[in-house]
């Protein structure tokens, strides 16, 4: 029996893919999250979740016991704060890269 979508699944991958992140659906294969996105080097699983609506057990426990970048996304300004948050660890490297090569 396929999984269920959330009714803003198919617009935050779109909004994913439009803000430059490859994008893999995941959400029918069980007791995993709805998709993996990439982004520079970085993976990122996500659940997709309405405004609102909670992690169900199964989901708690993944987002617990995953050693990993996870994250729960609602709407387009959480995928805007995703790619902002890649994008400052990539200047973060950046510049801890640069300042070896000067030291």
């Amino acid at each position: 029996m396929a999984k269920r979508t959330d009714a803003n699944h198919a617009a935050i991958l779109n909004c994913l893919r439009e803000m430059g992140f490859s994008v893999i659906d995941t959400h029918a294969l069980p007791k995993f999250v709805d998709c993996v996105a990439g982004l520079k080097g970085y993976s990122i699983l996500i659940e997709i979740k309405p405004p609102g609506k909670k992690l169900s057990k199964t989901q708690e426990d993944l987002f617990t016991n995953f050693d990993g970048w996870i994250e729960v996304i609602h709407d387009e300004d959480d995928c805007l704060r995703l790619k902002g948050e890649v994008m400052d660890l990539i200047e973060e490297h950046l510049n801890h890269d640069q300042y070896e090569t000067i030291r």
